[in-house]
């Protein structure tokens, strides 16, 4: 019973009392009795909750309060879970998901980039041959029964533009003529993404993410230029022609920035999620620094963890208090990227299937297991021109949440799914031990989605929100562009 209560998670919120169900992904409403009790477990550990609680409240409180968090546990208890990842023999590999890097280069040189730390000899720039025997390969060992994603990476990729037009009209005419669905994606830094470039990745569809870390004083503290220059004014230069592109070519794709979060900048979260929306992007998604460990100016320390709580609640209650404004649909693109799984109950067995779902192709056509270890000899799978060969320093399955000891009686631990493989392995030496940072900054991130979902669900727009979580991102562009 203890380990079924550590999954319970009760809080407050909107003058309201509530409890998630981590194995359910269930929210509730709650008494204040009920969310009493499971503060007591949560402190006292279940034994002593009963004592204390039954000395406080009375023995006949105590067991009504029991048999109520015993029907609520079983609520929704037979959520489905998604299907058991396996890597089996070599012919059953199925590849879902490709990085496939372009460049190891970069016009930008940010200050806590972990692919300066990198030394590798593979060639600058991937040639057309290679990315045309790396598709060929692709498209051979992955399955028709759905898309192939291609995320065109760097490095800077929009540094080898030659060669990713290539692959992106290649690959299209293959999947064309295969009758065959092949969804592209990219991030990148911003400062190369002209009209002629946004219009070219728009026409294609290509799902693109901009780096961007928030205002101009806060983004140009680390993402400069090899001169030492700030990028932020190169890439507001671009913005506008590239949102015009996306609504023009691809508007269901709703624009999103990738936001680093540091030491220094973790007390700005709020004001940078808002100076990135004033730019026209409507989604912003944010990520720790620990890949430069130790490093103080960098990484992310609990004053920052407890700064990050209060921003976010700034958040929260900006986004409340402009539902009373008609800026109000403004701000549905972000309220969908951070509660839709919540909403609909989107269990997250594993982060991604590094290693027999998804590969890292390398300039040179050599594979690895994620695009983080490309210069890991141990995490290579092989090259484009033999064959795909699983890893075996680590078997797939090790990384199901359910097999990964840390996060056993984590109440989050199916919203978050236990975190990036790659940093769990430059951290610990050990792909089941997440890093400890990324999985303090999940808690924080979490703690905010499921307490905005918790306000919103109380609210009067709340059968607004149920509608728009409901959705799927192909409707959402209408909502997006409003």
């Amino acid at each position: 019973m203890e380990n079924e209560y550590s999954f319970l998670r009760p809080f407050s919120e909107a003058g309201q009392r509530f409890v998630f169900n981590g194995k359910s992904l269930a929210m509730v409403q709650v008494d204040d009795d009920i969310s009493d009790f499971l503060n007591k477990v949560k402190i006292h550990g279940i034994d002593q909750a009963r004592v204390i609680f039954g000395e406080s409240r009375g023995k006949e409180c105590l067991e009504t309060v029991l048999r109520q968090i015993k029907e609520m546990m079983r609520l929704d208890s037979t959520l489905q879970m998604p299907h058991h990842p396996s890597i089996g023999t070599n012919s059953s590999v199925d590849i879902h998901e490709v990085y496939l890097s372009l460049t190891t280069e970069c016009n930008l040189s940010c200050r806590y980039c972990y692919a300066e730390r990198i030394e590798t000899s593979a060639p600058r720039f991937m040639t057309k041959e290679t990315a045309q025997q790396s598709v060929e390969f692709l498209i051979s060992r992955s399955s028709a029964s759905h898309p192939l994603t291609i995320v065109l990476w760097g490095g800077e990729p929009l540094l080898n533009m030659n060669v990713l037009e290539f692959v992106l009209r290649f690959t299209s005419g293959q999947m064309q003529r295969l009758k065959r669905s092949v969804l592209f994606a990219t991030t990148t830094n911003g400062t190369l993404l002209t009209p002629e470039a946004s219009s070219l990745l728009a026409r294609y569809r290509v799902a693109v993410n901009v780096s961007l870390d928030g205002d101009e004083q806060c983004h140009d503290a680390y993402r400069v230029f090899r001169s030492g220059m700030g990028s932020f004014s190169s890439i507001s230069r671009h913005l506008p022609s590239y949102l015009a592109n996306t609504q023009s070519y691809f508007p269901e794709f709703v624009p999103r920035a990738r936001m680093t979060v540091t030491h220094r900048t973790s007390q700005h979260l709020f004001e940078n999620y808002r100076a990135i929306w004033d730019l026209g992007i409507p989604i912003v998604w944010c990520k720790e620094v620990d890949w430069v460990a130790g490093d103080p100016e960098y990484v992310l320390n609990e004053e920052d963890f407890s700064a990050l709580d209060d921003q976010f609640s700034s958040l929260r209650k900006f986004i409340l208090e402009e539902f009373d404004s008609p800026r109000a649909r403004r701000y549905y693109p972000q309220i969908w990227w951070d509660l839709h799984g919540i909403h609909q109950r989107r269990a997250k067995r594993y982060t991604c299937g590094s290693g027999f779902r998804s590969v890292s192709i390398n300039t040179d056509g050599s594979l690895s297991s994620c695009y983080h270890l490309f210069d890991r000899l141990e995490f290579r799978c092989g090259h484009v021109s033999d064959d795909f060969i699983p890893i075996t320093c680590y078997q797939p399955e090790d990384r199901l949440v359910d097999n990964m000891p840390a996060c056993n009686h984590c109440d989050i631990k199916y919203l978050c799914s236990g975190g990036c493989v790659a940093k769990a392995i430059a951290h610990s030496g050990c792909p089941t031990i997440p890093s400890t940072a990324e999985c303090r900054m999940s808690r924080v991130y979490q703690d905010h989605c499921l307490r905005l979902y918790a306000s919103l669900m109380v609210s009067p727009q709340a059968s607004t929100i149920r509608q728009l979580l409901s959705i799927s991102p192909m409707h959402f562009a209408g909502v997006a562009h409003a």
